[in-house]
């Protein structure tokens, strides 16, 4: 009786147990859209302790970033516009342009195939992330998408840094950045912008080109340097010329907008350790219509008035050729390599164009210090009758006791 009890007993446990799995529910598959559009990768996507995991080359291709992979050392590498990512199967660190990440899920291979997590590899690539629990689903919005939606966020007038945040990150806060300069937003927003990741020498020129003092002085209290790696003296020459920057009116229209040199930045770049190079101030007497308050700013501020300048500044009859910084290789080319005091460029363009600014600059040269020596007898007399013209008193003197004589 006990035996037939217990057969009977374990019947009905069979039973129940086989009730209780048929009507479990099925698990659905995991889906990823990028931009709207449902994805249809190689193999499956996968829940791994919380991340979902997905084939590597699908995702990455499907994102537009060109993949390497070195078998050896299991070493993923992928590439977007300026973006590259490092990741090792097996690990969790990895780099994003050099910079050294701990991933949330480690890569792996399984049954052939190499999964990666959805969310470290989108937003690598500077695009984001959301994840539907009711339909399974993996939001992708590529960084294309994500910076459209930044523009139409910044461009609001009433936008708050709360608003903000959930758009940036590290790879297109220097975008934010240059639209928040373009629509003159609160220091608040240049704030929220920088302490995503928007610290760089391209974020440094903006704000400078921008004439925004706030931000500059919260890059360089950052570490970004005033001596720009980018190209030499790029920060102080910036600062020390007038620019016409692309900007948005109140109306959300593209406009250009005049920036006049700003004294201030300029200031605030020396403090920061900016480099007195000469090119500089040569680049400051170079051209005739630049403000000459800039010149005798950076003359006051210790920029050496005999110092020797490479040539980009070339007099031949009636007609002058300027070059700027960047065209060194192209004046080699024509011109050859030549030295040349900066009094001597600035006394060719004052001989050429004598308007009162060049003039001004030249005498605020010899004020300084500059040797009227480095020119020639020709230049000596020229300048001598232009300073007599426009009633240069202390400059006269100064030629003649250099021996330049009237006409």
């Amino acid at each position: 009786m006990k035996r037939t009890l217990c057969l009977v007993i374990s019947l009905l446990l069979l039973v129940s147990g086989a009730s209780v799995s048929a009507a479990a529910p099925s698990v659905p598959g995991i889906a990823v859209t990028i931009d709207g559009k449902k994805q249809s990768f190689s193999s499956a996507p996968v829940m791994k302790n919380g991340s979902v995991m997905v084939p590597f080359r699908n995702l990455f291709e499907a994102l537009g970033a060109t993949i390497q992979y070195d078998p050896a050392t299991k070493t993923i590498t992928a590439t977007k516009d300026q973006t590259t990512v490092i990741l090792q199967i097996g690990s969790k660190n990895a780099k994003i342009d050099g910079e050294d990440t701990v991933m949330a899920q480690t890569p792996f291979v399984e049954k052939g195939v190499t999964y990666v997590s959805a969310r470290f590899v989108s937003e690598s690539l500077g695009g984001m992330v959301e994840w539907d629990s009711v339909s399974r689903t993996v939001i992708v919005k590529t960084a294309k998408a994500v910076e459209g939606d930044l523009k139409k966020v910044i461009a609001r007038s009433d936008v708050t840094p709360e608003q903000l945040k959930p758009l940036l990150n590290p790879q297109n806060s220097d975008y934010a950045l240059l639209l928040a300069l373009q629509y003159n937003r609160s220091n608040a927003i240049i704030d929220v912008i920088i302490a995503a990741g928007s610290a760089s020498d391209f974020t440094l020129m903006n704000a400078i080109s921008h004439r925004h003092k706030y931000a500059v002085e919260a890059l360089l209290k950052l570490g970004v340097s005033p001596n720009a790696t980018l190209l030499k003296d790029m920060p102080l020459l910036f600062s020390t010329e007038n620019w016409k920057v692309s900007a948005f009116d109140a109306a959300g229209n593209s406009v250009k907008v005049d920036k006049p040199v700003d004294l201030e930045i300029v200031q605030l770049l020396l403090d920061y350790g900016a480099e007195k190079t000469p090119d500089i101030l040569a680049n400051a007497v170079k051209y005739s219509f630049f403000n000459h308050e800039v010149v005798l700013f950076l003359l006051e501020s210790g920029f050496d008035p005999n110092a020797i300048v490479f040539q980009r500044v070339f007099v031949s009859g009636t007609n002058i050729q300027f070059y700027d910084l960047s065209l060194d290789d192209t004046i080699r080319e024509k011109h050859g390599e030549h030295y040349v005091p900066i009094l001597v460029t600035a006394s060719e363009v004052a001989s050429w164009n004598p308007d009162m600014v060049a003039m001004k600059n030249v005498a605020a040269l010899v004020e300084h210090g500059a040797d009227l020596s480095v020119l020639s007898q020709d230049l000596l007399d020229r300048l001598l009758y232009l300073a007599k013209w426009r009633e240069l008193d202390e400059l006269v003197q100064a030629l003649q006791a250099a021996g330049a004589k009237a006409s």
